[in-house]
């Protein structure tokens, strides 16, 4: 009467999965009202290094660790790439950028003449050469889009845009994933 069976008849066989909610991404509308509003609000140097923060963000897919860590002489603007260090065992990867996130990076960099080599790329405006870390990219994007009108914004939003845009060109998600 009490026999049991050897194995689970269940094991192998995925669980169904629930709806599955989209992906929130930046829609182009958001991103230039985004533009606008920095080009409204700030000025000169402030607004041509936010404009080209979120330009490299949305354009790379960086994490934004990552965009704090960048120097100067890890950008070759001819070639429209970025070296980039990832933090997890500081491994190299190149990033690619449009001709528009070159644009926005010469126009940020032509307030910076006096700029080496070893000088963070996105800079804290506080202290010269200074290094705008994590936070205090979070804190922008994060003003920006109250600024702006779009409360949902918040530093990843800009990376989950970018995977999203690679996969509606024909990126096979599993190129994208990592």
């Amino acid at each position: 009467i009490n026999k049991y069976i050897a194995h689970n008849p269940m094991h192998g066989i995925a669980t169904p999965k629930g709806n599955v909610p989209a992906k929130q991404v930046i829609t182009p509308e958001e991103f230039e009202r985004m533009v606008v509003t920095i080009e409204r609000t700030k000025h000169g140097m402030t607004m041509a290094r936010d404009i080209a923060l979120i330009h490299l963000l949305i354009d790379t897919g960086i994490r934004v660790s990552e965009c704090g860590n960048i120097k100067y002489g890890d950008v070759d603007l001819d070639q429209r790439r970025i070296l980039v260090t990832c933090g997890k065992g500081n491994k190299q990867r190149m990033v690619y950028f449009s001709g528009k996130t070159k644009e926005r990076l010469e126009e940020y960099l032509k307030y910076r003449p006096k700029i080496k080599q070893g000088d963070w790329l996105i800079a804290n405006l506080k202290q010269e050469n200074g290094k705008m870390n994590k936070s205090g990219i979070e804190s922008v994007i994060r003003k920006l889009g109250i600024a702006s009108d779009i409360p949902r914004i918040h530093p990843h939003l800009f990376r989950a845009t970018f995977a999203t845009n690679l996969i509606m060109r024909g990126t096979s998600p599993s190129v994208v994933q990592p």
